[in-house]
């Protein structure tokens, strides 16, 4: 473990030579790799805290960046990671965590978990319960997390209005302590505009360390938080939180632009760019090995313990030797 004083002075070194401000500085080196390893750092936490049923959506401008992988991944560590935790008696009660695909023309949580059927199609036919919801979410063994399905036809979900999500959200926050919602990258899709981002009590945007994700991600950012009668979506900026993911050091010169595009958002971990480790995840259908992995699960655990706060206990989950390059 390297104590905060060691790291303070890598970064202020790195300023001196770049001419960066620390943010900047602390982003270019924590993508490169040359940041020292620290266990145990404060993680950048949302302010507002609910007891249950807190809605997390995980979001992004534009497709490939990742978005699905990191939401599944996230509800996966929530999930082990509270189970840790009772374990070892820090906490009475594991946390209950679903991943809802509300991608509903092209949903991927299916593809990337081998899962088919029964999809939200089925709650249209019988109604909104928790009894019918019991009969139609999935389990992920692997990843310890619930699942509910998108339409597997995508001219289906236009007999799913906005109005049925909104139900189901609703519905799943009296059984679940968080709900992951998985959108689609059309952030002006109505069940996106109408229902995953004015329900959300914590929006993740999901974006990569290269200039053209940062310029859709900065246009994303003016659109969604402008007022109404600016044509935006006046979605507060308290409740977003930044997720670079498949950072490279090939991209490490890009520290000061990340800063500039998040336009003052928080930006909360950087995700190390791991081909193998997930590709292999995906083609076995095995997305437990993603967070597996020490370097990868620890940027997991800031968006976590991020999301979850100080009051809960969340502990690591089991973790392997990183193989991240």
């Amino acid at each position: 473990m390297t104590s905060n004083r060691k790291i303070k002075r890598v970064i202020r070194s790195y300023m001196a030579e770049t001419g960066l401000n620390y943010l900047e500085a602390r982003l270019t080196l924590e993508i490169s790799g040359e940041l020292p390893r620290q266990d145990g750092a404060e993680p950048t936490v949302f302010e507002h805290r609910h007891p249950l049923g807190q809605v997390v959506t995980v979001t992004s401008s534009r497709g490939g960046t990742g978005k699905t992988t990191v939401a599944l991944s996230l509800a996966s560590y929530i999930s082990k990671a509270s189970k840790v935790s009772v374990a070892r008696g820090a906490a009475k009660d594991p946390l209950k965590v679903i991943v809802l695909d509300l991608d509903v023309r092209d949903g991927q949580i299916g593809v990337f978990t081998g899962f088919w059927k029964p999809t939200v199609m089925r709650l249209k036919r019988y109604g909104i319960s928790k009894s019918e919801i019991e009969g139609t979410k999935v389990h992920d063994e692997g990843l310890e997390v619930d699942l509910m399905l998108a339409p597997r036809r995508p001219r289906s979900a236009d007999e799913l209005p906005p109005e049925f999500y909104r139900e189901l959200i609703e519905e799943l926050k009296s059984s679940y302590d968080y709900i992951i919602i998985d959108t689609a990258s059309n952030y002006l899709d109505p069940t996106v505009e109408r229902v995953a981002y004015p329900l959300a009590d914590f929006i993740l945007m999901v974006t990569e360390a290269s200039k053209p994700s940062l310029f859709s991600m900065a246009r994303w950012i003016r659109e969604v938080t402008s007022p109404l009668d600016q044509h935006g979506m006046a979605v507060p900026k308290d409740k977003i939180g930044i997720v670079v993911n498949r950072a490279t050091a090939e991209r490490a010169l890009l520290g000061k632009d990340i800063v500039a595009n998040a336009q003052e958002l928080p930006i909360i971990s950087v995700i190390p760019d791991a081909p193998k480790i997930v590709g292999t995840a995906l083609n076995e259908v095995a997305l437990e090995r993603i967070i597996s992995d020490y370097e990868i699960g620890k940027t997991f655990g800031k968006i976590a313990e991020s999301i979850v706060g100080r009051r809960y206990p969340l502990d690591r989950p089991p973790v392997i030797e990183s193989v991240v390059d």
